[in-house]
């Protein structure tokens, strides 16, 4: 009777942990999109963010030429490092990359570039105009990360689908089985 019981019930039991192992698979990969994605969305903001206090620090140096701007573009420059190294933290595409990269090169060129420019100098003038091919550099990348972002969602929804499929097979060929152990 506890042979068959157990032969009745070792399907039953695979049928579980196999739903349960997948459950698993599905909600680990789920829960590093959503952290993937809240870390890209908050880095890709505050990129924006030390972009514009960036080229607001420099406007105010060419306009009122305080020494003090150029500490504080200094320390802006370096949230703008900071933001650009824990996107580097995130798994990119090699474009992504290219452009972060070249985004904190030409943020610590303008740096050197204003650290020499006198204010209201044509070389300052250049470091201003500099700042929208910045934005559109960060432009990018948000683009190429929210592509990127989708298209991990939708692998996930077909994980999803096919695990639901494999499941709903399962389920149905366990009820002939038993009634056949049975």
């Amino acid at each position: 009777m506890l042979i068959g019981f157990t032969v009745v019930a070792a399907p039953l039991l695979f049928a579980i942990v196999n739903a349960a192992v997948q459950m698993n698979h599905l909600s680990n990969r789920s829960e590093q999109l959503v952290v993937h994605g809240v870390r890209a969305t908050r880095s890709n903001q505050l990129l924006f963010e030390e972009i514009a206090s960036l080229e607001r620090t420099a406007r105010i140096y060419q306009i009122i030429g305080n020494l003090d701007s150029i500490d504080l573009y200094v320390k802006n420059n370096d949230r703008l490092q900071g933001t650009v190294a824990d996107l580097e933290k995130l798994t990119l595409d090699g474009e992504s990359r290219r452009d972060l990269t070249a985004l904190a090169e030409q943020g610590n060129a303008l740096l050197r570039q204003l650290k020499s420019a006198k204010p209201n100098s044509v070389q300052m003038a250049q470091v201003v105009n500099a700042f929208p091919q910045l934005s559109d550099l960060a432009s990018k990348v948000s683009t190429r990360i929210s592509v990127q972002i989708d298209s991990e969602l939708a692998r996930l929804q077909l994980a999803t689908q096919t695990a639901q499929r494999n499941l709903f097979w399962q389920t149905l060929l366990l009820i002939p089985m038993t009634l056949l152990v049975v």
